[in-house]
């Protein structure tokens, strides 16, 4: 027997794996309601970058989730969203689905330095090709998305606020290509900073 008070708890864990792994808040509240749902119970999720209020209509329970910080993992959004609709088709427990849960929270997916780098600068050069950017904005946008992704690094642990590390990031971008564009080195700013 499920007790609301476990579904609330596994709900708001899903709910904060999910969002600070990169779901957007409308796929957290979906996520969430339907595992409610598969577990028998009516509940209401409302998130925001910050917080998750998940509610079960029954009995006015309401369980807050507050948000710290994120560190995108498309791979625990992944396996979260899996496990779900595992629960909510029947394949899987309640105690099952608690358990995969909490082995995911816990689990660290992360790379080495270099690769993470390297990413960043492909992730900045792969939109400029659908705008057949130039070579050489080609390989000034690999810099500063490397730039962008470093700076925002940095402030993701120095800097409060949770807008603070991708606004800087952001910026760091825009400068760059700007002042790229203004000494002649980049011939379009604009295919330099979309990333």
């Amino acid at each position: 027997m499920i007790t609301e008070k476990e579904l609330l708890t596994l709900c708001g864990q899903v709910g904060r794996v999910l969002l600070t792994s990169g779901a957007e808040t409308s796929r957290v509240e979906t996520t969430v309601e339907y595992i409610g749902k598969a577990a028998g119970f009516t509940v209401t999720c409302h998130a925001t970058m910050t917080a998750i209020l998940i509610s079960e209509d029954l009995n006015n329970r309401v369980h807050i989730v507050k948000i710290r910080g994120n560190q995108f993992n498309l791979q625990k959004l992944d396996e979260i969203n899996h496990l779900s609709r595992q629960f909510t088709e029947g394949r899987l427990s309640f105690a099952e689905l608690q358990g995969e849960v909490n082995r995911i929270d816990q689990k660290v997916i992360d790379f080495k330095w270099p690769e993470k780098i390297l990413s960043a600068g492909l992730v900045s050069v792969a939109p400029m090709m659908l705008f057949k950017a130039s070579w050489s904005d080609l390989a000034w946008a690999f810099l500063v998305g490397i730039c962008g992704y470093l700076i925002a690094q940095w402030a993701f642990y120095k800097v409060q606020g949770a807008y603070a590390a991708p606004a800087l990031g952001g910026l760091t971008v825009g400068f760059l290509a700007g002042l790229l564009f203004a000494l002649h080195l980049g011939q379009n700013a604009d295919h330099i900073a979309v990333l």
